[in-house]
This record gives structure tokens, C-alpha cells and sequence, in this order.
């Protein structure tokens, strides 16, 4: 019993948050509520793009077209969930079961611009290193030695330099970079300059390594096929430790971004929908994926198999741009 007196005691929900969300809508849109209508079609829509993109990985026989498919349905999808919750005071209060459930929803949609914007603009360069840092590291030399044999490290070992600069960099960053930004900064803002610090840090990843593949492409081969880039690819003369840099720099990225963009969503949202925000956060990430799988296909001219033979550095650039752009619709969203 001792410190009960700290607890706060909420009333009980009449419903969960995904049942509040969804029938508040649900009544709104067929009360004849324009924007209620946009945002369920585009709530059906993003579904729509997850599923899609689960068909084409587990039958890759479907082609562009599924890919395609996937990419408009959730571009279109986010647009109409978007832009009608930039501002959702159009929601009635009577579609809700309650005032204050009416209240709860609208502080919820309104979240929803900020975290689509900021995930899709950092998703954009983590894009690069899930699947091109990879390809990159194993055309360049993976060769070393254990004892009198000489083996290769596979591309996707340098992972470990993500992994590696989360455990290192988080408590200098906790000890000393936050701190500073609490003392300078509150609400909002603060968000905003956490964030911009870690897509800072993400494109000066992405840059360093588009830089490192024009200088591995010009690099003379060696005399040896890698053992992770598909079958007759040699390795450059460039050191496959250098890609660590890139991977080292993202992880330090994800320190500034991903935890803020969570911690948005858990603290701007009422206490009934803090749940569903988190869950939102991972949904909006699997949605960028169906984004971002077609800028992959539309690249494919420019990597072949060999990438010595394309230029993987046009891939690099494209997504720095993308993420620049959300980042932009991000900073502004976060300034209304």
C-alpha cells in the first residue's frame, strides 16, 4: 500500500485503441465525412502494399508488375492517411463513443504525418546499407588468414559495425549529446534537432560510401573471385574493412533516430493510443519497404551483377535525395 497515493488511476477504456481508431472513422466516413473516407481507403491501401510485397518475395515469378502494384498502393495510401491527418479537426466528436475518446483519436491521427515523414526519410538511406553496402563489401578484398589458410569474410559481415557503434556510441551519446540538447531545446523542437542530427550522420554514411565505390570501381582486380558476389565477379584491391565506415556511421544514426521518432510517438499521444503509436512506428516501416522496392528495380539498370559494371554510386544518390525530401516534410510537419 505505501505510495499508492503516487498511482493515477484511469478510467476504464470502453474499447481498445485499434476499436476507437477504427469505428470512430468507420461512423465518420459513413456519416458522409470526406476525409474519413480518404484516410480508411488509404489505411486499406497500405495493407494492400504489405501484403503485396510478401506475395512478390514469396513468389518472385510475379514479376515487376506486383512490385509495381505494391509501391502504388503505398504511395497512394500514405498520401490519403497523410493529408487529411495534418490537420484532424474535421473528425465529429459524435462518431467517437465518448468526447474524450473523439479527443484521443484526433491527438493520434494528428502523430501520424510526423511518423510516416520521418520514417520513410531515415528508411531511405538504411535502405542503402540492408541491401547495397552488402553487395559493395564483396566485391572488395575479403581475403584473410588463419594460421597457413587463406579464406573470405562473406559482405555481410561488416554488419557487425552496425551493431557494433549502437553499443558503443549510445551511452556517450546518452552521457553527453542529450544533455546538451535538453538544455537547449524542449517538445517539438528537440525532436526535430535529434532527428536532424541522425539523418546528418546517415548521409554522410551513404556519401562515404558512394565515394568508396567510384574509388573500388577505379581500383585495379585481383586475381581472385569473391565468394559472396554472384559467380565469376572478381574482387578490387581495396580493402573490404573500409566498408565498415559506412556501416559504423548508420548505426550511430539509428541512435538519433529511430529512438526519437518512438519516443514522439509514445510521448504525443494520449495515454488510451500510446500502444497502438509504437505499433503504428513499426507498421509505417514495413510500408516504406514497398516504397522503396520499386527504386530498387528502377536502379537495376545501373547495377549488374559485376558492379564494376554499373554505378552503384547513382543508387546512393537517388536515396540521399529521397531522404532529404522527407526530411524537408518532416521538419515542416513538425513545425504546424
Amino acid at each position: 500500500r505505501h505510495g499508492r497515493g503516487g498511482y493515477f488511476i484511469a478510467p476504464l477504456q470502453q474499447r481498445s485503441a485499434v476499436a476507437a481508431l477504427l469505428g470512430t472513422l468507420g461512423a465518420a466516413a459513413r456519416s458522409g465525412v470526406g476525409r474519413a473516407c480518404a484516410v480508411c481507403v488509404g489505411l486499406g491501401l497500405l495493407l494492400a502494399s504489405i501484403f503485396l510485397s510478401v506475395c512478390k518475395a514469396m513468389a518472385p515469378e510475379l514479376g515487376l508488375a506486383s512490385m509495381v502494384a505494391a509501391f502504388l498502393c503505398a504511395a497512394l495510401g500514405t498520401l490519403l492517411v497523410v493529408l487529411p491527418c495534418r490537420c484532424p479537426s474535421w473528425l465529429p466528436s459524435a462518431a467517437a463513443a465518448s468526447p474524450q475518446e473523439a479527443e484521443d483519436v484526433r491527438k493520434f491521427m494528428s502523430l501520424l504525418p510526423m511518423l510516416f515523414t520521418g520514417t520513410l526519410a531515415f528508411n531511405a538511406l538504411f535502405n542503402c546499407m540492408s541491401v547495397w553496402y552488402q553487395q559493395q563489401a564483396c566485391q572488395m578484398d575479403l581475403r584473410f588468414s588463419i594460421i597457413s589458410a587463406q579464406m573470405q569474410l562473406s559482405g555481410s559481415f561488416f554488419n557487425i559495425a552496425d551493431c557494433l557503434a549502437i553499443i558503443v556510441a549510445t551511452p556517450l551519446v546518452v552521457a553527453f549529446v542529450d544533455p546538451v540538447l535538453d538544455a537547449n531545446y524542449s517538445g517539438l523542437t528537440w525532436h526535430a534537432r535529434r532527428f536532424g542530427i541522425g539523418m546528418l550522420i546517415a548521409i554522410t554514411s551513404v556519401l562515404i560510401a558512394g565515394l568508396m565505390e567510384i574509388h573500388r570501381r577505379d581500383a585495379p582486380l585481383l586475381d581472385m573471385y569473391s565468394t559472396c558476389a554472384p559467380p565469376g565477379v572478381k574482387m578490387s584491391a581495396m580493402a573490404g574493412a573500409w566498408i565498415s565506415v559506412p556501416y559504423f556511421l548508420m548505426g550511430v544514426a539509428e541512435i538519433f533516430t529511430q529512438p526519437t521518432l518512438l519516443h514522439l510517438a509514445y510521448s504525443r499521444s494520449p495515454p488510451s493510443m500510446r500502444t497502438l503509436a509504437m505499433a503504428a512506428s513499426y507498421f509505417i516501416a514495413a510500408v516504406s519497404s514497398s516504397i522503396f522496392s520499386l527504386l530498387l528495380a528502377e536502379m537495376e539498370a545501373f547495377l549488374p551483377d559485376n558492379l564494376n559494371q554499373g554505378h552503384l554510386e547513382y543508387g546512393y544518390g537517388a536515396s540521399m535525395s529521397i531522404g532529404v525530401l522527407f526530411l524537408l516534410f518532416f521538419q515542416s510537419v513538425l513545425r504546424e
